[in-house]
């Protein structure tokens, strides 16, 4: 095929990748409701991030609708277990926090607990695209995870500086927010976390080499 170069090349390029970015939004949309919410929420957004993956690694021309099927199907069952534990510990948190702070003195206990709320916000997607980048097990994704979100400080606040004024933008236009809202962010923490990736990779091959 031809390539298109100049404005009209960059033109085109532009109006293809916004019309991918909301495709995959609106597969992630289907998919969720598909498995009424409650089981099609963590296997859509594998099947997302597991999109955004690509690419980011420069897998550019892929079938979006068969990979994300692919990925939707393979990992259901993994992906809600996953699911099934973060959310646990989201709920723990959520009812740890709110008996606390209607609660006189503890102040030690709220800091705590604020304090892993916290930990465990930045963590959250860190989970979510190891689990597409690695095979790993359970514990070695929250263990790895939790490092990495850890010792990233300043990528961990790059993600959440990023995707607050994106959904706060997005949010001022219905239509956009429900077609760009979730791809746009899974673009985004892909980028970072591929980051964090290769730089561990290039660390690890650092040592190998003394």
């Amino acid at each position: 095929m031809m390539e298109i170069g100049g404005v009209i090349g960059g033109l085109y390029r532009t109006c293809e990748w916004i019309t991918r970015v909301a495709f995959l939004g609106v597969l992630w949309i289907l998919f969720t409701i598909l498995g009424l919410v409650i089981f099609g929420l963590f296997p859509s957004t594998v099947a997302m991030l597991a999109i955004t993956r690509k690419w980011i690694i420069g897998e550019k021309e892929i079938s979006i609708f068969n990979t994300f099927f692919g990925v939707y199907k393979k990992e259901f069952l993994k992906s809600q277990i996953l699911g099934i534990i973060m959310t646990g510990i989201g709920v723990i948190l959520y009812v740890n926090i709110l008996f606390t702070l209607t609660q006189e003195g503890f102040f030690l206990l709220k800091v705590l607990i604020v304090f892993f709320t916290i930990v465990y916000l930045i963590t959250c997607p860190y989970l979510l695209t190891m689990f597409v980048h690695y095979e790993l097990t359970f514990l070695e994704y929250f263990k790895n995870s939790l490092l990495i979100a850890i010792f990233n400080p300043v990528y961990s606040i790059l993600t959440i500086v990023g995707i607050i004024p994106l959904l706060y933008l997005l949010g001022m236009f219905p239509v956009l927010f429900i077609l760009y809202a979730v791809s746009l962010s899974g673009v985004w923490i892909t980028w970072i976390s591929h980051r964090i990736f290769n730089k561990i990779v290039r660390k690890k091959e650092q040592l190998g080499g003394t």
